[in-house]
This record gives structure tokens, sequence and C-alpha cells, in this order.
């Protein structure tokens, strides 16, 4: 054990004159691993840039030079250069690094050249690679991913960086491919096998894997393998890896493969498997997310929070991709809960035609198709479930949307990590409704970010990126197809006037020729928001807000008041009212002593309202669909006419009786009830009716 330790401490000592101001190397001298963390806390942007070492200080051979720079590769980001010379020693490595952070090629770089200079021994000349390959020959590494976008974008990525007559051979096997296809592959000989732990473990079990030769194994985005229940399976392969140093003492060491662990989380298991496999004096860590776990998303990200209810989320999912993601270059994933929800919003009349669905259900041959095509920009928006959610690294994507807040802070953070990756800029914009105002609190406190709450595009917002989007369209059209239409154009100036005429073919190339107003508390078309500011001392509820409004409007004109909330200062009342009402109010009100109301023109931070724990959100998402249900109750509420003068049902319609879903007949005149019928509705009102009859 002694040969290992004075490596250890003479590749710790080597690495302390490559360490920049930035990078802490602390080794201990008692036999314990190296921890290695980043200390740039102060300015986490930095991660995401390239170091101060270039390619050529790596001592790299021309060949995958070339095949960098023909990535368009110039320098390595700093996971890539804090683990390659570890990769290159045979430290075993455990890595934590934000998602987006070049992981794929801190490990891919150095594998593929510790595989060069074992081909040059072979040959018996340095620099000139082997001829002739043996066939059937058993794979020297393994690379294990969660999924199977990520088995074969790794193993497309390795491919492009070994150099073409190297005759190296990097073999994905993952599931939705035949059986036969891969057993013919290795019978073929292959020299990385990368790999989903299913597949992997089943071609083992087959006999046409063979692992006795494997001396690296590599374990990418841990953390999700172990989300998606492939621990079992990542057990045995590990036990079969290490199981040549049980049999045999004496050649422990030389069977006992390399083994490096990526992810950008690190759950307990990773400890459990380090502590019972890997040698404490051939351990390496590197920690480039902060110290106590807070700030693992990405630094490059922009947090972004709409609340929307079910019934508006599509169109509003539609116009945020116009406003932010309108570009011809740019890119868009959307990220659903369940597959049919994934296709619902892939098939809604919102959403653009360049839109593609991608998810579990979709084969594997036109999935590869649909990735490949987004990549390219056929496809701007992929609407997906968590499939594409981990490691898959597409160059140029702009905005991330999430449907729901996840239920899972790993979730997020990776989620959000398809965007700002490699030094980029991104945003990532969650949609949420007010029962899920928790989940969104709970991300921030366990990610380390906060969510800047906003509204859903207005219409200025559409009309003006219409226009710009529209004015890049325009500059692209070449002079001789101007020419042929510039007597149409003269006729059309002379019709309507210069600027009219302009401006309306931006607005018909846009796709906006009907301006629908969407109010910024609850992103529905057809509803403007506003606000009522009170300087009153005591406001006890939301009955407070009906009170003002009956002071200048009509009892009918009140009712059509929805989706109440309160800002978290309680000295505002948010709601939404029909669009067709702005002039009514603006004619009607005025100001109080203690009131003032205004339109909304940015959104507050929220009250968190607590829910009952069974509150047939069901109905609430049905309500939202059909008209009759909704406000800010779960159980039913249209336009406020359960409870008459808001008395005892709330806002609800026939379901009312306060927070609850008793009481509240159906007419507008009747009351919470206590448990009496009335109407044809009634009954059970509850705690909360009784008070608001009060």
């Amino acid at each position: 054990m002694k040969a290992p330790k004075k490596q250890s401490k003479q590749q710790q000592k080597k690495n302390k004159q490559l360490k920049t101001k930035k990078q802490s190397d602390e080794s201990q001298e008692n036999g314990h691993s190296a921890e290695v963390a980043a200390e740039d806390t102060e300015k986490p942007e930095a991660e995401q840039q390239p170091g101060d070492r270039s390619l050529e200080q790596f001592d790299l051979p021309d060949s995958v030079l070339h095949q960098l720079r023909e990535r368009g590769i110039t320098g390595l980001f700093p996971v890539q250069q804090q683990s390659f010379d570890h990769v290159m020693s045979g430290h075993d490595l455990i890595v934590q690094s934000r998602t987006g952070t070049g992981k794929t090629l801190a490990f891919g770089l150095p594998i593929v050249l510790q595989l060069l200079k074992q081909q040059d021994k072979r040959a018996g000349k340095a620099g000139t690679p082997a001829k002739r390959r043996s066939p059937n020959r058993a794979p020297r590494v393994l690379i294990l991913a969660p999924t199977r976008e990520l088995a074969k974008q790794i193993s497309d990525d390795l491919t492009a960086t070994c150099p073409p007559d190297s005759g190296l051979v990097v073999l994905p096997v993952y599931g939705g491919v035949p059986y036969e296809k891969h057993r013919s592959a290795l019978a073929a000989g292959s020299d990385i096998v990368v790999g989903t732990p299913g597949r992997v473990q089943d071609l083992v079990e087959q006999g046409c894997l063979r692992m006795d030769r494997i001396r690296r194994v590599v374990l990418d985005e841990v953390d999700r393998m172990l989300d998606m229940g492939f621990r079992d399976s990542v057990d045995q392969l590990i036990k079969r890896l290490y199981s040549g140093g049980e049999e045999d003492a004496g050649q422990e060491e030389k069977k006992r493969p390399q083994t490096l662990l990526f992810s950008a989380t690190l759950p307990s298991w990773v400890e459990e498997t380090s502590a019972k496999y890997l040698d404490p004096d051939n351990l390496v860590r590197l920690d480039l997310v902060t110290g106590d776990g807070q700030g693992r998303a990405a630094q490059t990200v922009e947090h972004l929070a709409i609340l929307s209810p079910f019934a508006s989320r599509s169109a509003a999912i539609a116009d945020v991709i116009r406003v932010r993601c309108g570009g011809p270059q740019a890119r868009c994933i959307v990220f659903c809960e369940r597959k049919r929800d994934a296709d619902e919003l892939a098939s809604h009349a919102a959403m653009s035609g360049d839109c593609h669905v991608l998810h579990g259900d979709i084969p594997q041959d036109k999935r590869e198709l649909v990735l490949q095509k987004f990549r390219d920009g056929k496809y701007r928006v992929l609407v997906t479930t968590d499939v594409a959610a981990r490691g898959l690294d597409i160059p140029h994507v702009d905005l991330v949307i999430l449907c729901h807040p996840p239920k899972d802070t790993e979730s997020y953070i990776h989620r959000a990590g398809r965007t700002g990756r490699a030094g980029r800029s991104g945003a990532a914009v969650t949609f949420y409704t007010v029962k899920e105002e928790t989940e969104l609190k709970r991300v921030e406190r366990q990610a380390g970010i906060r969510f800047k709450r906003i509204g859903a595009p207005t219409t200025a917002d559409l009309v003006k990126a219409a226009g710009r989007h529209s004015l890049e369209q325009l500059q692209a059209v070449q002079d001789p197809t101007i020419q042929l239409l510039a007597e149409e154009a003269s006729e059309l100036i002379a019709a309507m006037g210069a600027e009219r005429a302009v401006a309306a073919a931006l607005a018909l190339l846009s796709g906006k020729t009907e301006i629908v107003g969407r109010s910024l508390l609850s992103a529905r078309e057809g509803f403007t928001a506003f606000v009522l500011h009170t300087e009153a001392e005591t406001v006890r509820g939301k009955g407070y807000l009906f009170g003002a409004l009956r002071r200048c409007l009509d009892p009918e004109q009140v009712e059509k008041v929805q989706y109440v909330t309160f800002s978290k200062d309680r000295k505002s009342l948010l709601f939404d009212l029909p669009s067709n009402m702005e002039d009514i109010v603006e004619k009607r009100w005025t100001d109080g002593r203690y009131d003032r109301l205004e339109k909304l023109t940015e959104l507050p931070e929220l009250e968190e309202v607590e829910r009952p724990p069974h509150s047939g959100f069901d109905n609430s998402r049905n309500g939202y669909r059909n008209g009759s249900g909704g406000g800010n109750f779960r159980g039913g509420g249209g336009n406020f006419r359960g409870g008459g003068n808001f008395r005892g049902g709330g806002n609800f319609r026939g379901g009312g009786g306060g927070n609850f879903r008793g009481g509240g007949g159906g007419f507008r005149n009747s009351f919470g009830g206590n448990n009496k019928r009335q109407w044809g509705g009634g009954g059970g009102g509850g705690p909360d009716a009784k008070r608001a009859r009060t």
C-alpha cells in the first residue's frame, strides 16, 4: 500500500503548482483521501468560464488537438482542468459539479488519451497508432449513464474526440435497440462501452459483454441513476468489476479498475460505495459546488416563476416562448410531468409548428431523430418529460419551461441546467398555482436560488416581440424578391400610409393580427389584473375588497371579480376582472381615504395560502376549463355567485362555504347555511361559512 500513497503525495505536490488562486488543494498525511474544493464562492460564474490553461499546456497529441478544435474547443473548463491530471495518474475520483459545466469531456478526454498511449506502447513506437486491431477484443472502459439519450451523447462525444485513424471503437448500448445488434457489435470488438445499467447488466449476464479487461469505469449522473431505480443493477456491476481482487489478493491492485464518479449532487450511496470498494489512499474528491450544498443550480440561469391556472397555461407557455425565445436560432425545452400532458401541449393550437414532443412512448429511432433535428434547429421547441432532463448537452438552449414545480430539488437543478451551459446565459421559467407556492419555496430553499415572480407576457410584450422577430425575417429577404413586390408595396403605402402599412405587415408576419388581453396575475386571456392598495390598519379578509368595490361599482359588476389574493405584506389585494370592464372601472372608481385602485403593472410577492389536505384539486382544474370553478379556492367558484353578497359562499358558486367544500347553495342569494338546505343547494358551510355571515 505504500506505493499508492507515495504516488498520491507526488501528484498532490505537482497539482499545487498547477492550481489557480481559486482552487485549494488539501492533502492529508494520515492516508485519508485528498480533498480538493473550488473556493470561488464569491464569483460562482467563474465555474462556467474556460480556465487559464490552454489546450497546449496539457501535452495533447496533435491528432487529439485537431479533433477538439474541429469541435470548437479551445480551452478546458475548471472541472475538466482539475480532473485531468488525476485521471491521467490513475486516481479514483468523486466529482461534484453543477450541471452544464463539461463533465463529459472531464472524463472522456483523459480516457481517450490513456487508450492512445496504450496503443503506442503496443505498436512499439510512440505516436504511431496500432494499425491492426484484434477482433472480439473485450472493452477496457465501461461508462454507465442513466438514460439512452445521455449514453448516446457520451458515445458521440468520445467518438468525436478519438482521432479517425486511431481505430478506437466506442459502442453505445441501451434499451430500445435489438439485443442482436449489440451482440454483433461486441463480438466485433470494442474499446469503450457506454450504456444504461439495465442493458449493460443484461449483456453481461448473457455472456456477451466481458468484464475481465475493464480497467476504467465511469458512473455519470450517479444521483439520476439511483432516482431511476438502477441502484441494484449498478451495485451488481460494481461488485462484479471488483470481485477479481477478492479471488486473488496478490493481484488486487492490478485488477482493481480506476473508478470515476461524476454528478451534480452526491447521495449517501456514493460514500457507502467508495468506502466499500475504493482505496482511500488513491481517492481524490473534487467539489466545484459550495460546501454547504447551497447554490447548486447553474449560476448562469435566471430563475423565473409565473402564477397561472391550468386552463390558460398552454396559451401562456406559447406566449412566453414567443417573447423569450422567438429568434430563428433560439431553442426551448418544455418539461411536463406526464407523457399525456406533453402530447396535449405539443398539439395545442397556441404552440408553433416547429414544436415536437419527446418522451418514453416515442420509439428509440424517432427519439434520436427528434433530438438531432432539435440540435440542428429544425425544431425550435422540444416538449418532453424527464427523459431529457439530465446530462444532454444541447447547444444554444435559451429557455427552459417547467409546467409545474418539480417534486424534488435535484430534478429542478438538472432541468434548469439544460440552459445556461458552457458560459452561455439562459432562463428557466416555472409555472405554478397558488397551491404549489409551497413547492416553489422549497426549491428556493434547498437549491439556494431565488425565483423572480413575473406575470405572463402582456399584450405590449407580445406585440414588441412579434415586431422584433418579424423585422429579423424581413431583413433576411433577398433584394430580387423585394424588387418584385416593390409596386405592391407602393400601393399599400398609398392606401394606408407608410407607418401603418409596415406595422400591419409586421403584425401579419408575427401572427398577431388581433390583440387579446391577459391578466398579469393569473395569466388568463380576456382578464385584466387590478390591485387595491389600502392603508387601513386591519384587513381581516378578502371581504374588505368587495366592500371597497361596492362603494363605486354595482353588485352585478362586483360579482365578476375573480382570483383574489393578498400581497405578502397584506397591504394590497390583487384580483381579476373581465377586460371589457376596464373602462367601467376607470370611469366609476374614485380613490377613498384609505384605498387606491389601479391596474396591476408589476407582480408583487404574494401571500402563501394554506390549503386543506383534501381539497378537490381536480375540481379546480376542471373548473378553470369549463368556467365554473377556480377563483382562489378549489371546490368551485366561477363568478362568485355561490354566496350572494359574498357571505356564505365566499368565492364559490355552488360548492362554497368559506374555505371548505360544503355549504353555499347554487343560487345567488343563498347563504352558507348551518347544515340547512336552502334553495336547492346548501349544507355544511363549515366554520369559515359561519364567520362569513358575520
